[in-house]
């Protein structure tokens, strides 16, 4: 008999059960012991049942033995006799299920009398109340479960049933699992029976959510985090679908706004109305098949795009499934104000996909909304802003703009009822459109799902390349396909958009090397643009500068359209890609740039350097460029903490970002006015960069400062030189002459230490050439630089090399000493203006013609009196050092501590950092 998971084509490893149903039961083992270790009671309650009450979480202390229980009086036939079981799980000082264990030769069935009745005098005592509502017997190879009141089990588990995978063994956890006995089973009142109470998530409960649910399917299923991702997509759609219908009932809408209990016979997604189905899978074939049955039809008639196909099927194991939905029935997610499916895409794929490509998927909700806000979006009787995302992920920027919409209409008093209703139609069905490439997984079809159960069938959403400017067809794809792309070609020939919100990948090239991108490549301007003259193309282009002429292409005119993205800064600022910004100068007019800190995409991995880049479409009229609006951000991104943030760091995180929105959003409302501004840069500062850093001025002089209180002020070019193979020839060593020798390297730390770095086969090192170092010099590291990589050469460090990725500054100017350059040099000031200037999406070069433009204050008293505190620095840092490693010399000389058995145990044993 093969496993559910094997007809799925997923390799896991066989569990015990499946070995059991493979071979005819020979293998007589479960996850708690084997067949044969059990025997009389004692056995029972050492191999099996105490360690099965620890694997389901329950402590020692609400474990109550059999010598702390009392003897109550049951009835047994018409006798009457003292009894107590062996255990009773005991939660918050509460009674909660009880049970007997007996010994392999004995009937279960013989002890049903003796256990409920206990159960019967136990809840006796509690008036109005059933504290303890299952009572189990167990010899070790049958387990049966009973409600206190029954006589019939609700659930017989065999011996080898207790296994991770087994779908009886997930579902009796579900039922008497310590988690679940420890919030009670609410029998107490008529309303805590009959009702549940379902309240909104916050932020943080919804990750802690969906990455709980995420660890209950991967250890019941085994799942690799994509399939898993879907199976986990199938049952929130049901769930979402369910709280809709709640929310479309008035009197529920009124009971869950004030987050009071719900009749549980008016809601599905629960437990108690799986247990009352009379099918193995009620979540399956009464809910989410009939829904998928539903969109059928709607697909057939071409009136929404496809999100699940024809026989899909939850591919989970109906416990699992249970487990599931018992995690998630007390929460109400519809209409939850997040990203809900980049959410789930995030929680489930970020174990495969990492840094910037997850990115593109989600975005954080403070960037999303201030891009929102930014763009103005209009939707009145006169006219609704077209809105488009050419790489909309999970479908965060449209559904925020279909949130914003509506959300003026509402606001709207002058509308009457039939035309607000009519207007909502058309925002959620003419207006927001959403293209994705993404096929593995078809990230269109979580897009359509996020949308639709937003208010919108998913009908505009699109899966394609948005780059692909003739849309060509594949003749292999499937009939839907074909008809989705030709659709979409019909809709970008026609339709000029007001708005494109996105946030396309940071990272990804097309390149001519490829057929099908070589076709796509060579419709762009770009590949040849700046080469107007010459027959040079470009081989690759960024895929985040080609969606700037897609965009260009597809906004109106006039009024010039509106383009609101994500742009990494290597864009902005490197002279690589100047002529993506002499085309953005040439396509449009720059509104406004926004500079996000570096961690805003942090939860992603992705650590690049971003802005909000604003363009509106130039008409071919106007060559005019007004004075931009440019903000260096403090806070927003910041917002999307990781899941484990302490819950008031993630509410000051929110309050932060919030706070700052909505100053961004002020100061750029008196921008648009004209209204002075400390954050309008002229015109002529964006002729060459675009980057926030290089083109915001100072708003302080900090040189005349410097030099009104007496200092007198050079550059660095008059004080050091650059040691290079021009004017230091005999220091230049080539690793590749020697291959075999040994080349010991310098390393700089952060906090300015120059150390021994490692030592490399002359084979095994890249670089052509590398410089000795001198005593006294200042190797400044050029990617680490601003994060204070800069030091001074100590004399038992000369002749140590360092590589191209270094600068070498030589004294020249004897009035200077070395320590107090690299103390200036690491101040806040000049690491400050480094990091201005310098370019890049994560590490930010700095190189010999950005240092040498460094202004330096001269004051020998103050000179002297820095150089003598870092001497003293430097000296009582060697001395610590010395004397740290004296005291571990003089310990493993008297001691022996440094031994071979030691030193070799913590090599191997030691765990990962």
């Amino acid at each position: 008999m093969k496993s559910n998971k094997e007809s799925h084509n997923v390799q896991i490893r066989p569990t015990v059960y499946d070995s059991i149903e493979e071979r005819g039961r020979d293998i007589q083992v479960n996850k708690y012991c084997h067949i044969d270790d059990l025997g009389n009671e004692a056995s029972v309650e050492t191999f099996f049942v105490n360690r099965f009450l620890t694997d389901f979480g329950y402590k020692d202390n609400e474990i109550k033995t059999k010598e702390s229980i009392e003897n109550l009086t049951v009835s047994r036939g018409r006798r009457r006799e003292l009894y107590k079981p062996d255990y009773v799980m005991v939660c918050s000082g509460e009674p909660r299920w009880l049970l007997d264990a007996k010994a392999t030769s004995e009937n279960v069935d013989d002890w049903i009398d003796q256990c409920s009745g206990y159960a019967l005098a136990i809840n006796r005592r509690y008036s109005g109340e059933n504290l303890l509502q299952y009572y189990a017997i167990t010899n070790g190879i049958v387990f049966k479960l009973f409600k206190w009141d029954e006589v019939e089990p609700k659930m017989v588990l065999h011996f080898t049933d207790f296994t991770d995978d087994n779908q009886k063994f997930i579902s009796l956890k579900t039922k008497i699992g310590a988690d679940v006995a420890r919030k009670g089973w609410q029998t107490s009142t008529r309303t805590a029976k009959n009702s549940i109470k379902i309240k909104k998530p916050k932020k943080e409960e919804v990750i802690r959510l969906f990455n709980n649910c995420h660890r209950t399917i991967w250890k019941a299923e085994k799942l690799s985090p994509t399939p898993a991702f879907f199976e986990f997509v199938k049952i929130v759609f049901v769930k979402l679908w369910t709280d809709r219908e709640l929310h479309a009932d008035p009197e529920l809408l009124s009971l869950l706004e004030r987050e009071e209990p719900i009749p549980k016979e008016r809601v599905m997604f629960t437990t108690d109305w799986i247990d009352s189905q009379f099918v193995e899978d009620p979540i399956n074939t009464i809910l989410f098949e009939p829904l998928v049955s539903k969109f059928e039809e709607s697909v057939e008639r071409r009136d929404k795009k496809r999100i699940f196909n024809t026989d899909e099927k939850i591919k989970l194991h109906p416990g699992t499934i249970r487990m599931v939905v018992s995690k998630l029935e007390s929460y109400d997610l519809f209409g939850v104000d997040e990203d809900l499916n980049g959410r789930l895409f995030e929680t489930f794929l970020s174990a495969t996909m990492r840094g910037s490509y997850l990115g593109q998927f989600f975005t954080p909700r403070s960037i999303v909304k201030l891009m929102t806000n930014l763009a103005g979006l209009k939707a009145d009787r006169e006219h609704i802003d077209k809105v488009l995302d050419g790489c909309c992920g999970t479908g965060g920027f449209l559904i925020e703009a279909l949130t914003d919409m509506r959300e003026q209409v509402r606001a709207n008093h002058s509308l009457s009822k039939s035309e607000k209703l009519d207007l909502f139609d058309r925002i959620a069905n003419e207006t927001i459109f959403g293209i994705d490439a993404g096929r593995d997984p078809p990230i269109a079809r979580i897009a359509r799902i996020n949308m639709y159960l937003h208010g919108d069938g998913g009908s505009r959403i699109y899966l394609t390349d948005a780059l692909d400017k003739s849309s060509l067809i594949p003749e292999a794809e499937e009939r839907e396909i074909k008809y989705e792309v030709e659709e979409i070609k019909e809709l970008l020939e026609k339709t000029q958009f007001d708005v494109v919100l996105t946030n396309p990948p940071f990272s990804m090239d097309y390149s001519t090397s490829l057929p099908n991108e070589k076709r796509i490549l060579e419709s762009y301007k770009l590949v040849s643009w700046g080469f107007e003259d010459t027959s040079k193309k470009r081989p690759t282009l960024r895929s985040s500068i080609m969606f700037l002429e897609r965009y260009a292409d597809l906004l109106k005119v006039k009024p010039g359209g509106r383009l609101l993205t994500v742009m990494d800064e290597s864009i902005l600022s490197s002279g690589k890609y100047k002529y993506a910004r002499d085309f953005i100068r040439k396509n449009f007019i720059v509104r406004g740039v926004i500079s996000l800190p570096g961690d805003a995409f942090q939860r992603v991995g992705a650590r690049a350097k971003t802005s909000i880049l604003y363009l509106i479409k130039r008409p071919e009229d106007d060559d005019s460029q007004p004075d931009v609006f440019m903000y260096e951000s403090e806070y927003i991104g910041l917002d999307d903490v990781p899941p484990k943030t302490p819950p008031s760091k993630v509410s000051e995180a929110m309050e932060m970002a919030r706070k700052e929105t909505d100053k961004i959003i002020s100061d750029f409302s008196r921008y648009l006015k004209g209204e002075r501004s400390d954050w309008r840069v002229p015109s002529s500062n964006i002729r060459d960069r675009l980057d926030v850093k290089s083109c915001l001025p100072r708003k302080d002089d900090i040189v005349e400062k410097w030099e009104s209180q007496g200092y007198d002020v050079l550059t660095l070019d008059d004080i050091v030189y650059p040691v290079d193979s021009s004017n230091n020839p005999d220091d230049v060593v080539n690793p590749k002459d020697d291959i075999e020798r040994i080349y010991t390297l310098l390393k700089v730390t952060y906090e300015g230490i120059p150390t021994i770095g490692e030592s490399r086969l002359g084979k095994e090192i890249s670089y052509s050439s590398l410089m000795k170092i001198r005593e006294g010099d200042i190797v400044i590291s050029n990617i680490a630089a601003v994060h204070g990589s800069i030091s001074v050469i100590t004399k038992d460090l000369t002749n140590l090399l360092v590589s191209s990725e270094f600068t070498i500054l030589r004294i020249k100017n004897k009035r200077f000493d070395p320590l107090f350059l690299w103390g200036f040099l690491r101040s806040t000031e000049v690491r400050a203006r480094l990091l201005s200037d310098a370019t890049g999406i994560s590490r930010h070069r700095v190189k010999w013609d950005l240092l040498k433009k460094i202004p330096v204050p001269l004051s020998p008293e103050l000179q002297l009196e820095v150089s003598k505190k870092y001497s003293e620095f430097f000296e009582k840092s060697k001395k610590a050092m010395e004397a740290e490693m004296e005291g571990r010399r003089l310990l493993s000389t008297a001691l022996n501590t440094d031994n071979e058995w030691a030193t070799r145990r913590l090599k191997a044993a030691k765990p990962p950092r």
